[in-house]
């Protein structure tokens, strides 16, 4: 991936999605905080700090298109399966090899999507 004019922001061709474009601007001011609060004697390389921010926004991107393909995926079964039957297995194996307080995790963030 190619450094976009030279800030540290890697070009791309995908469009980012709003929450991944907030954590971007959050990865991004940070590091213009840390690179104006630096020591000249900190010996940092600035090509190497814009190649490591391009490896992070370029692993973030591919993490948030597998949560995708995962909930895609999730989706095709429920309609191949039914949800209910989805649902009741899903349970199921939560119940045998979760904690109780995983299992209410899972939950909670059944009950948010």
């Amino acid at each position: 991936m190619a450094d976009a004019g030279g800030n540290g922001e890697p070009s791309s061709s995908n469009a980012p999605k709003s929450d991944e474009k907030g954590l971007e601007n959050f990865i991004t001011n940070q590091l213009s905080e840390q690179r104006a609060c630096q020591n000249t004697a900190d010996n940092i390389d600035e090509e190497k700090m814009n190649r490591f921010l391009a490896r992070a926004l370029s692993e973030s991107r591919r993490m948030n298109q597998e949560v995708e393909k995962s909930k895609a995926k999730i989706s095709r079964l429920h309609g191949e399966l039914g949800v209910d039957r989805m649902t009741e297995w899903q349970r199921e194996h939560a119940a045998e090899v979760l904690t109780p307080q995983q299992a209410a995790l899972v939950n909670l963030a059944e009950e948010k999507n």
